[in-house]
């Protein structure tokens, strides 16, 4: 049995790649988590909903324009091939596909860094140094 890395650790591997190329790309600071996944308390998720968390939103936000998109949403899953996307996040996505967002649905941190790198388009060579790092253990 393959023990996968949960999508939480996928999401954080992410966010620290994307803190370390906000440097070099400073619209990346802008890119954000949506907090509409995960356990919570009955009276938690009252004051969620009541905020306005809806079911089915992707869970990174990318609200950076690049012709011919409005921005990106990414719904982000870990490596398990089990895991699926619920019906309202096909709805939710469907819509923003519809509205003019370039959609994806990334298996781990490395396929959502793939979807970034191409969307914004960032050199490939960063890939390259980025997997080296990873594979030793840096980030």
């Amino acid at each position: 049995m393959t023990n996968y890395p949960s999508e939480h650790m996928e999401q954080v591997k992410l966010f620290a790649w994307i803190k370390l190329k906000t440097q070099k790309y400073p619209q990346m600071a802008f890119i954000f988590a949506v907090p509409n996944g995960g356990m919570r308390s009955k009276v938690i998720g009252a004051k969620l909903k009541a905020e306005g968390v809806k079911r089915g939103v992707s869970d990174i936000c990318v609200p950076i324009p690049i012709a011919p998109y409005h921005g990106a949403w990414i719904e982000m899953k870990s490596q398990n091939p089990k895991a699926t996307t619920s019906n309202e996040q096909k709805t939710f996505a469907k819509a923003m596909i519809t509205n003019g967002y370039q959609v994806a649905l990334c298996r781990g941190a490395d396929d959502a860094i793939s979807f970034l790198s191409h969307y914004l388009k960032i050199k490939s060579w960063v890939l390259n140094v980025l997997n080296v790092l990873n594979y030793l253990n840096v980030i």
